[in-house]
């Protein structure tokens, strides 16, 4: 009797256990979301557009060919040119900063056609369109003692056009958007903020501002965990000082596909189907700062810019 009663507990105990395995996730199942960010590249049907010290260059896929799309001179003058990049329809939406050299900024959010013409938005940084929509952090410019300067005032959305502006929130940071979250944050806590209403409001960081590991996949963010997006079922990693991009298989096999010099360094990398844009830095005395395009199933590779930054 006492041996049925011991089996009896023991099937119990297994039927409970299986319950437990079938319906509580493992920690490896949870799939981190992406979070959208806007980047130096983007790219729309046989065109990748990326950012050089001249403009908007454009590489075209299908013919090999590349050329400036936009220039980033302002009234006849250099500026620093041109990041965060989205591209929708006809037009191009980024960050345009008017400034020459690093002594003061003029940023602004402009909307560019693809023949050039620039339409100014509003003062402010790294856009992010979703739907009809941008999302970005806005800046007003304050005069103090004959001086004037850039002060951010918080998260805003816009529509396409600029008009319809509206503030979200007085955070400092926008981290990325995700389907249904903007994510944003301050020096001591990071937040989701509802993208369907823009006002339900989570703090989704500890007290040591950390989030759940697999919470995000920060994109390329080289402070994060410098995973980009899986592409094709692959995922693409930056290794050993920022000096090597390693792409794994869906069945965990990892290949080096891209590696730079001891003197250089992988500053940001974008992969578009089978295209990988990289953006390299060195030491070299005479040119310091590349873009190159890569195929990923032939393996070729093309400089598309250099020049030199003070």
């Amino acid at each position: 009797m006492k041996v049925k009663l011991q089996k009896n507990i023991f099937i119990l105990l297994a039927l409970f256990v299986s319950m437990i395995m079938q319906t509580v996730p493992t920690y490896a199942s949870v799939q981190p979301e992406l979070l959208r960010r806007a980047s130096d590249s983007c790219k729309q049907g046989k065109y990748l557009y990326y950012c050089t010290q001249k403009g908007i260059e454009r590489f075209n896929t299908k013919t090999g060919k590349h050329n400036l799309a936009v220039s980033n001179k302002y009234k006849g003058e250099n500026t620093n040119g041109f990041s965060d990049l989205n591209i929708k329809g006809n037009y191009i939406y980024c960050t345009y900063d008017l400034q020459l050299g690093s002594s003061d900024n003029r940023i602004y959010i402009y909307k560019i056609s693809k023949s050039g013409k620039k339409i100014k938005l509003d003062s402010g940084y790294f856009p992010i369109v979703v739907g009809n929509w941008i999302y970005y952090i806005k800046s007003k410019f304050i005069t103090e003692n004959n001086f004037t300067y850039q002060k951010d005032i918080g998260i805003y959305k816009m529509k396409l056009d600029g008009s319809s502006k509206k503030k979200i929130s007085n955070d400092p940071y926008l981290y990325g958007i995700t389907k249904s979250n903007i994510v944003v944050g301050n020096n001591d806590e990071i937040f989701e903020i509802s993208l369907k209403n823009n006002k339900i409001r989570k703090k989704i960081s500890d007290k040591k501002r950390y989030i759940t590991k697999n919470k995000y996949n920060w994109g390329n963010d080289f402070d994060k965990n410098k995973t980009i997006v899986k592409v094709n079922g692959y995922t693409y990693t930056v290794i050993e000082g920022d000096q090597k991009i390693i792409q794994s298989s869906p069945s965990k096999k990892k290949r080096i596909i891209y590696k730079v010099s001891k003197n250089a360094s992988i500053r940001g990398y974008d992969i578009f189907g089978n295209w990988l844009i990289v953006r390299v830095t060195t030491s070299g005395r005479k040119y310091n700062n590349f873009v190159y395009v890569m195929n990923l199933k032939s393996s070729k590779k093309v400089q598309l810019a250099k020049w030199w930054d003070v």
